[in-house]
């Protein structure tokens, strides 16, 4: 598991980088090690997924309570019926399995989301860690797999990539289109 405390740090942040791994190995040619013992960016990511939509989860259920209290004693507080309706909806779509940002929201309810900071709504970018090998040969068994498995019609952009060596190894450098 990621942690509440790595939780509640993802949850200052205004966006989400995911970097999956798809080596095997290391540049020495040693096994890379992994925690669940092998190299699977799905299940990796799957595993993400999970705990963040659970994180949400739980903070739409800790505010969703006492707002339905209030709705409760107050039933003709409109704007608190609209934020717990919001608050269903919301809850309806975590429980579901599915990121926040891929909901289909109202201008009230995206009030609501922003308001709840929640984890699956922040846009999110999914960084591919591969070796040096299989960025050069542009091939690697893994990458079909990863946009396929964790968000329908996701498709991976090329943008200008070089491969740069340093002392502390080979690191991969973001460029503009123009420069690659």
């Amino acid at each position: 598991g990621l942690g509440n405390a790595f939780l509640s740090h993802i949850a200052a942040t205004d966006a989400i980088f995911h970097i999956c791994r798809t080596y095997e190995e290391t540049s020495d040619g040693d096994a890379a090690t992994h925690v669940e013992d092998s190299v699977d960016p799905v299940r990796d990511l799957e595993i993400i997924a999970k705990e963040l939509i659970d994180k949400d989860i739980a903070a739409v259920k800790k505010v969703r309570e006492p707002l339905a209290k209030e709705v409760s004693r107050d039933g003709k507080a409109k704007d608190k019926k609209d934020k717990l309706a919001a608050t269903d909806k919301i809850l309806e779509c975590l429980e579901g399995g599915k990121d926040v940002r891929f909901g289909e929201w109202n201008n009230k309810e995206i009030d609501v989301i922003n308001e709840y900071n929640l984890l699956t709504a922040k846009p999110a970018l999914y960084l591919i860690n591969m070796s040096e090998k299989d960025f050069l040969r542009k091939k690697n068994k893994f990458l079909p797999k990863v946009p396929a498995a964790y968000e329908p019609g996701l498709q991976f952009r090329k943008p200008g990539l070089r491969f740069e060596q340093h002392r502390s190894g080979t690191q991969l450098r973001l460029l503009p289109p123009q420069h690659a």
